[in-house]
């Protein structure tokens, strides 16, 4: 049975550019947040510092929600669909490390630091980009 999963990413800024991660998504990679699902009795806060540390091994405080979108994983008719909540961050501590376990099981190969000129070119979903043009450029 199909479902919804509730969802937090970390809009990440750093001299103008933004941390994206590249997951392995069908023929190429998809380049997101980082972040990720909200465990059941999890807060989107908790949630979202759990998977931003475990994905990229930084610390985060986490700042005001920007927005929402979504997206069905899995084949076009069938599937889950994936809600997500985009949240600014006020501070960040540490460096950039997508060698964890964590990251590995999740797809994640790479991750950039991209303008937003960098993001419109690449390969990210159709509603993350339209909250992006919205809410951020």
């Amino acid at each position: 049975m199909d479902k919804t999963i509730a969802a937090v990413k970390a809009l990440i800024e750093k001299e103008r550019e933004y941390l994206f991660v590249g997951v392995e998504y069908g023929d190429g990679t998809i380049w997101v947040p980082p972040g990720g699902k909200v465990e059941r009795g999890e807060s989107p806060i908790q949630a979202l510092n759990r998977e931003v540390q475990s994905e990229t091994s930084l610390k985060i405080e986490p700042g005001r929600p920007i927005g929402m979108y979504h997206f069905l994983k899995g084949e076009k008719d069938r599937g889950d669909q994936v809600t997500l909540t985009l949240f600014e961050t006020n501070k960040v501590n540490g460096n950039v490390d997508i060698e964890t376990d964590h990251a590995k099981e999740d797809g994640i190969t790479d991750y950039k630091w991209m303008s937003p000129e960098q993001i419109r070119k690449n390969n990210i979903t159709d509603t993350l980009r339209q909250l992006l043009e919205q809410e951020i450029f």
